[in-house]
């Protein structure tokens, strides 16, 4: 019988061209969705790009530019490079279109609702990574760089914080008992040493920076780009930025997210996501998050870093990345082919009793 299956990537910076990262984890997500979808389900694919932050502030600055201008000159360049690659995505989410701006603000508004001691006023101090727009503890900083090689600044600002320091327990239970949240198995074992750690409270607003979607009420500050950005896998469900309807029923609790391995280590999409889910009213029911990227002691990619490639000047280079993709996406391709198989054996003993 079809079911719903809702598979989403990340969604990119705009501060540089689309490089080698996103082709890989674009292309393995499209490798799942397809087969999917001929096992007859209803296939929601998403990708989109994520237009916030200080980095995008920044880059824009260094060029003369609007962040916005800069913005939708790199959107054009994945719109592109997607048709050519021939990514099957259903829909294309931009962190700067209003349907998502609401959703943010209607995430934060209820966040308050539920419970107003979830979220308080404070001062934060820490070394802040621009490039992965993330504050990194002390212990993980040598030299101004965190473990990944990227420059860390000291900075001191006012923000709102999210008090994610209750949730270590219940989150730890959430592993638990859904063995299978994050995959492979390597990253969830990763991931649940560092919460088992204890989690500290979360900054979600910035007054350092301008360019992000306001505060309610306190335009002084923006939206903490992880909290703005996390919020577009319900925001696209939806058209009047409310996170609920048929539609987030019927695929958000299927969800499969494929996000670099980068952002799992940082912890921040396994840590705040479901804990904003719970804070909805809703269940994380069998959602998933893949880690997706290069295994072993080499470098990350990224243009932060300098090493990425470039975008790709012929068929040649974009046959290579795409059957290098498939290659390594055939861990994930076997999983699913493998569900599908076990349910049509399931029919087929149904039918003929």
């Amino acid at each position: 019988m079809p079911q719903s299956f809702y598979i989403s990537t990340a969604i990119h910076y705009v501060n540089d061209d689309p490089h080698i990262g996103h082709m890989y984890e674009n292309v393995v997500a499209d490798v799942v969705a397809r087969h999917r979808r001929r096992m007859g389900d209803q296939v929601w694919f998403l990708t989109g790009t994520d237009e916030h932050g200080q980095k995008i502030e920044r880059s824009a600055a260094k060029e003369g530019i609007r962040p916005i201008e800069l913005a939708d000159r790199v959107v054009k360049t994945h719109h592109a490079l997607w048709k050519k690659l021939d990514i099957s995505h259903d829909d294309f989410i931009r962190t700067t279109e209003d349907r998502h701006r609401l959703g943010v603000l209607e995430l934060i508004r209820r966040i308050e609702k539920r419970d107003p001691d979830d979220i308080y006023a404070g001062e934060h101090s820490g070394w802040y990574c621009q490039s992965e727009e993330t504050f990194i503890p002390e212990n993980q900083v040598r030299d101004k760089r965190d473990e990944s090689g990227h420059p860390v600044e000291w900075t001191t600002e006012s923000n709102y914080f999210f008090r994610l320091s209750r949730f270590t327990q219940p989150l730890l239970d959430h592993y638990a008992a859904n063995p299978g949240f994050i995959y492979p198995p390597t990253r969830m074992n990763e991931i649940r040493s560092f919460v088992e750690q204890g989690l500290k409270d979360l900054s979600i607003s910035r007054t350092s920076i301008k360019w992000g979607i306001p505060w309610p009420g306190k335009p002084e500050h923006v939206i903490y780009v992880w909290m703005d950005a996390l919020t577009n896998y319900l925001s696209d469900l939806t058209t009047d930025g409310k996170l609920e309807g048929p539609d987030v029923d019927k695929y958000f609790p299927q969800a499969i997210h494929v996000i670099g391995k980068d952002i799992l280590r940082i912890g921040d999409s396994m840590r705040v996501s479901p804990r904003v889910v719970a804070r909805l009213g809703d269940r994380p029911g069998r959602s998933k998050r893949v880690g997706c990227g290069n295994e072993g002691e080499r470098a990350d990619v990224s243009a932060s870093l300098g090493n990425a490639a470039a975008r790709p000047r012929g068929w040649a280079v974009q046959r290579h990345v795409t059957t290098t993709a498939v290659r390594r996406g055939r861990a994930v391709r076997e999983r699913v082919r493998a569900v599908g198989s076990r349910r049509r054996c399931r029919g087929a003993r149904g039918s003929a009793q």
